[in-house]
């Protein structure tokens, strides 16, 4: 069994390793994302007529988000793979999840314009 201080090593060197990919990849994304959109990006998130977005959820959404609770070990928020305060992702090319496990091969997609997905 692998020891906790020597896989936040070798997730801190991945997650350096990653930033160069990572730069490229948020900068060919925005790209996508206008294309999407007909060449630019919307002047404002939309939002459905039938879902109208209030403060109340805009505050629910947030408190879940950084909520860990919600996961099977009480100690995974969304936030964790998804950090805000970086850059809405963990960086790594693959994502370790609860109890650190890779249990799908893929990365945590950032969060940030994750409302203008199509």
């Amino acid at each position: 069994m692998e020891k906790a201080g020597s896989l936040h090593a070798r997730k801190r060197h991945r997650l350096a390793a990653a930033r160069t990919v990572l730069a490229a990849a948020v900068g060919f994304g925005g790209i996508a994302v206008a294309f999407a959109f007909g060449g630019e990006f919307p002047s404002k998130v939309p939002v459905p007529a039938n879902n109208p977005m209030t403060p109340q959820k805009i505050s629910l959404g947030k408190q879940l988000f950084f909520d860990p609770r919600l996961s099977l070990t009480g100690d995974v928020s969304c936030e964790t793979c998804h950090n805000v305060m970086g850059n809405g992702s963990d960086g790594l090319p693959l994502s370790f999840g609860v109890l650190g496990r890779v249990d799908t091969p893929r990365h945590a997609p950032s969060v940030f314009n994750a409302a203008f997905n199509t």
